[in-house]
């Protein structure tokens, strides 16, 4: 069962309209945050990206139902993050784990058990290859 992405604030993690990203960085995650950071302030992109992602995963399989995935939010932040850094994904899992600004884009908290595995990531990423 997947939601949009979370409206409840959490504690252990700020708010993605107060993250403060290191624009004097010359890396390439600063911007891709930046345009995240973007998108998910404006309710209409947020929505709308949520639901096309949702019409790519719920293909064939009713969403209301089954085990808990990632949020919608959560596959745009990492699919835009592994194609905009080009990252594979023991890299993307290295990143969702330890950066924080990533971390809060993710709405994901220091209390927060998510797995961010490889394979998890990968097979939720490519969930739309699997039925071609």
């Amino acid at each position: 069962m997947r939601r949009r992405f979370s409206v409840q604030g959490r504690l252990d993690c700020g708010s993605i309209a107060d993250l403060q990203l290191n624009v004097e960085c010359r890396d390439e995650i600063v911007p891709i945050l930046s345009g995240l950071q973007y998108v998910f302030s404006q309710s209409i992109l947020r929505s709308k990206s949520a639901d096309l992602i949702a019409v790519d995963i719920n293909e064939d399989s009713r969403s209301d139902l089954g085990r808990e995935g990632f949020d919608y939010w959560q596959i745009v932040v990492l699919a835009a993050v592994r194609l905009g850094c080009n990252l594979d994904y023991d890299k993307l899992q290295d990143l969702a784990e330890n950066h924080l600004a990533l971390r809060c884009m993710l709405q994901v908290g220091a209390w927060d058990d998510t797995s961010f595995s490889w394979r998890r990531i990968r097979d939720t990423l490519c969930i739309q290859l699997r039925a071609v």
